[in-house]
């Protein structure tokens, strides 16, 4: 049996992301039907499948916003082709106060660590821009982006490949 701390661990973590990504879809002014709309059309784009049914979506994005589950790491590839700038993904840059670098902060604060944020970016960004790693991206961001990029890049500074 876990120890309570793990609980009130995992309570953090949901309660966190299920602040952040209501936040994020009414930045937009979006419904959670427009996101679920949005999460089919980049599932598309980014060849990672969901259900067809918006009505399922619709409902993965209730249980996120109601605290009761976290993204699966496809759903977080979706969300971060949904909520990246292009010139973001186009450029390899996570600009601070974007709504990506948002996301990532969200990601972090709901338990993926640097390693897991940094797959799910390169994930995404091959998905696209075609970029196999995001190692020299460049960060503009807090710290839980920067350290997405240090796990990503094997913790070599910019420029010096491996």
């Amino acid at each position: 049996m876990p120890a309570p701390s793990d609980h009130a661990a995992a309570a953090r973590a949901r309660y966190a992301w299920r602040q952040a990504i209501r936040r994020l879809r009414k930045l937009r002014r979006w419904s959670q039907d427009r996101l679920a709309l949005e999460l089919q059309a980049a599932s598309r784009t980014a060849d990672r499948p969901i259900p067809q049914q918006r009505a399922h979506v619709r409902r993965t994005i209730q249980h996120w916003e109601a605290g009761d589950t976290l993204p699966s790491d496809d759903y977080a590839v979706l969300l971060v082709v949904v909520f990246a700038r292009a010139s973001e993904l186009d450029r390899g840059a996570v600009l601070a106060g974007s709504e990506l670098a948002r996301l990532l902060d969200a990601l972090a604060a709901a338990g993926y660590g640097p390693e897991r944020r940094g797959l799910v970016l390169s994930l995404a960004a091959l998905a696209v821009t075609g970029r196999e790693t995001f190692a020299g991206w460049e960060v503009r961001a807090g710290p839980a982006v920067a350290g997405v990029v240090s796990a990503a890049s094997g913790g070599r500074p910019e420029g010096q490949g491996g």
